[in-house]
């Protein structure tokens, strides 16, 4: 469907995952029933796009809520704020969803990768329920489950654009809790601590949208579904 308004360019509608369809349990684990397939049968290329970024933390908390976010990283806080009006999905909302994807790049927000598989591809159907497992066990590395298989988790590099310290996996490590790192050319998807805590802990962020093209071939997104914020063990 497309749609337009005064001082608003024409954009491609996509139907956003609903945030009644995401259950978070503590701040391990995230399970999105994502919406049927029918949905987006005219959009070209299609697939849901996971968006995240990292925030490093002195508070150590075994759940986390939205009155936690300025204590946890004032940052975390401000991105909510930012992303909070592109979420409405009423009838009265006149936020230009097209520009959704900007509006992720310029608060630093990365895609979700995966080690072994494209995403995209994995994540190029509705009708099935995906989980972000963050199970707390040292050493476990997150992982997405989804259709029985299980991929693990690949944090961005930019599309070379950066290299991520120490490596790309979502865990816990002196290099990526460390404030120098968090630069433009290495940890570009990490918040650095607010101060100088004793002890440092990450949390991540993540949003779920729509993804496809319109007809002059630009990404376009449905308005972001807020997945919750999970920890890093």
């Amino acid at each position: 469907m497309l749609f337009s308004s005064c001082g608003i360019e024409d954009y491609l509608y996509l139907y956003p995952v609903p945030e009644s369809n995401i259950t978070v349990v503590f701040n391990e684990k995230a399970t999105i029933r994502l919406p049927s397939s029918s949905n987006y049968d005219s959009v070209s290329n299609f697939h849901f796009t996971l968006f995240y970024r990292i925030y490093v933390s002195g508070m150590s908390l075994n759940s986390v809520s939205i009155s936690d976010y300025s204590a946890l990283n004032p940052t975390l806080a401000s991105d909510y704020n930012v992303f909070l009006p592109y979420r409405d999905t009423s009838s009265t909302n006149t936020v230009n969803v097209s520009a959704v994807g900007t509006i992720f790049r310029n608060r630093n927000y990365y895609t979700l990768e995966l080690e072994s598989a494209n995403i995209d591809n994995v994540l190029a159907s509705g009708d099935k329920t995906l989980t972000l497992d963050f199970l707390q066990i040292p050493g476990q590395i997150p992982v997405m489950e989804i259709d029985g298989t299980s991929y693990t988790l690949f944090r961005s590099n930019g599309g070379g654009n950066f290299k991520p310290e120490p490596d790309r996996y979502f865990r816990v490590s002196d290099e990526l809790t460390e404030s120098a790192n968090a630069t433009s050319l290495a940890n570009a998807d990490v918040v650095s601590a607010s101060g100088t805590p004793a002890e440092k802990h990450a949390y991540v962020a993540f949003y779920i949208v729509a993804s496809g093209m319109n007809s002059n071939f630009s990404p376009v997104y449905s308005a972001p579904a807020f997945v919750g914020v999970l920890r890093l063990a």
